[in-house]
């Protein structure tokens, strides 16, 4: 995880993030329901849009940072 400061958060209401779920052959997908999006700030300034979902456990986290991130998606489940 990167180290981040979060400045803003708005809803991200019909937005998922992609996960790979499976060796790259096989490229199998999953998809997680964004909470928000967020406005984040790393410490050398630069400045980024980010999704905010949970994992399995609930614990929440910046989607896009997850090894198996693919992308965000707009749609239904």
């Amino acid at each position: 995880m990167e180290d981040v400061r979060i400045l803003s958060i708005v809803q991200a209401d019909g937005w998922f993030a992609v996960f790979s779920a499976g060796p790259d052959q096989e490229r199998s997908e999953f998809r997680s329901r964004l909470l928000c999006w967020a406005l984040v700030e790393r410490r050398n300034g630069e400045r980024s849009i980010v999704g905010i979902d949970t994992d399995q456990r609930g614990t929440v986290e910046i989607a896009g940072y997850a090894n198996n991130f693919v992308r965000y998606e707009f749609g239904a489940t």
